[in-house]
């Protein structure tokens, strides 16, 4: 279970009233958020926290919880940290192996709603290849999917929080960035996807 299905629908809607005074915007995403959810049987279920993956504004409003949280957690207690995040996903550089394991504090745990995680493992791929004459016939994308697939499928087994690559140059960064992955922000050649995106991306797997 991810932040995404976690999120304090309070919380969440005092910061899009902090951003926006329209009645009617608030209205709709306090009735988006809590609109029952509908199991394939028919049941409706309701929704009392979350918001739905996959939904046209659940990063939008996931972002905009996270800023006032743990971005804002970030910048008061680890100012010396950079942090790439997107949503609920994120990667923390630490200076020390020590800070690296430290453990979240209660309070941030407790508005964040999440399990507590001492280390989080991630998936390396190695240098997709192909030979020159399949050059433009979108190979390289079939290969890379079928390496998201797959890390997806292991990381039930393994663990694996995430998918990272390392690009070999500028055309390299741009082909993973127009798939999703972002880059670390002390090297801009080593790029990460979350497994959560790679699930709702693939959501058949």
């Amino acid at each position: 279970m991810s932040a995404l299905d976690r999120i304090d629908h309070g919380l969440l809607m005092k910061a899009v009233c902090s951003h926006s005074k329209e009645g009617g915007i608030q209205l709709y995403i306090e009735r988006w958020l809590t609109a029952p959810f509908e199991t394939t049987d028919g049941e409706r279920l309701p929704r009392e926290r979350g918001v739905p993956q996959g939904g046209v504004v659940s990063s939008i409003l996931m972002n905009l919880f996270m800023r006032y949280t743990f971005d804002a957690w970030m910048k008061r207690t680890n100012p010396s940290c950079p942090f790439a995040r997107h949503a609920d996903d994120a990667l923390v550089h630490c200076r020390t192996r020590m800070q690296a394991e430290e453990d979240l504090p209660p309070e941030l745990i407790k508005q964040l709603n999440l399990p507590r995680y001492k280390r989080i493992g991630a998936s390396l791929l190695g240098r997709l290849a192909r030979d020159l004459s399949y050059r433009g016939k979108g190979v390289g994308e079939l290969l890379l999917v079928d390496a998201l697939k797959r890390s997806l499928v292991m990381s039930r087994q393994i663990a694996s929080a995430a998918v990272i690559v390392d690009a070999k140059d500028e055309k390299v960064q741009r082909f993973y960035r127009d798939f999703g992955f972002i880059p670390f922000p002390e090297s801009q050649k080593r790029l990460f996807l979350a497994m959560a995106t790679i699930q709702r991306l693939y959501p058949e797997i």
